[in-house]
């Protein structure tokens, strides 16, 4: 009687040890995910048509749309403006 609840004693044990812990394939499997998840957003971010190029392109655009309306403005007599330009404010679009 003593023996059989050792066995089973043991077999619980054992059952429990090998429950705790992460495996080896979930930790690879895991870092495999980051690892494309990374990969994608980098890509996204620094490609030619990414994020930082868009928004660059967007500020340039916006630059010279700013530019273009002070010209009109100066040539018109300053009849539409809403305040001065300043050229150091804008000169990353140049």
């Amino acid at each position: 009687m003593v023996k059989k609840m050792m066995m089973r004693k043991k077999k619980r044990m054992k059952k429990i040890k090998n429950r705790k812990g992460i495996t080896l394939i979930t930790l690879v499997v895991t870092l495999i995910v980051l690892l494309i998840i990374a990969g994608i957003t980098i890509s996204s971010t620094y490609s030619e048509k990414g994020i930082i190029d868009n928004t660059n392109n967007i500020k340039r655009k916006n630059a010279e749309s700013v530019i273009e309306e002070e010209i009109k403005n100066t040539i018109m007599g300053r009849a539409y403006t809403t305040g001065v330009f300043t050229p150091r404010k804008y000169e990353y679009a140049i």
